[in-house]
């Protein structure tokens, strides 16, 4: 049975060949069970989350001057409605986060050296039953751990 808190975790295409995970949030993480996909606002920095059954559960948040894997870069809140199916979804995930993935950062994709952009989708499951309509994107760096935030960091070598 599907948790009704699930969230995916999208991958970017360079990512995806090194890293194959989702990410969900535990509903006892909504319920005071510390942080979680949930809770991340724009500017956080977590390092990966608790897997449950290979999905991501409960997202450890720090300080961005701590050692971290992913930064928040953007919240998109999609309409209210009918879910509008994973396709859609992913679709409009790809086209914000590879732009706010730019504007964060301060350069261009192609100058962005080990960082990439990702996400985490609303399903099926979230949309229904936890009224979730957010899109969460991501830089992460893929040589791993940083210390500071990425923003405004521009290229990168």
């Amino acid at each position: 049975m599907v948790s009704p808190s699930r969230r995916v975790l999208g991958i970017a295409a360079v990512l995806a060949a090194s890293v194959t995970m989702s990410g969900c949030s535990v509903i006892g993480g909504l319920l005071g069970g510390g942080n979680n996909v949930f809770t991340l606002k724009v500017g956080d920095c977590f390092n990966e989350g608790t897997l449950v059954n290979d999905e991501v559960a409960d997202v450890p948040i720090v300080e961005c001057s701590e050692p971290h894997l992913y930064e928040v870069t953007k919240s998109v809140i999609l309409e209210d409605g009918d879910y509008p199916g994973e396709d859609e979804v992913v679709g409009q995930a790809e086209d914000e986060c590879f732009v706010a993935f730019e504007d964060y950062i301060g350069a261009s994709w192609e100058q962005s050296g080990s960082l990439d952009y990702s996400y985490f989708v609303p399903t099926t499951e979230t949309w229904n039953d936890a009224d979730d309509r957010e899109i969460l994107c991501l830089v992460v760096d893929l040589e791993g751990e940083r210390k500071g935030s990425v923003k405004n960091a521009g290229p990168q070598s």
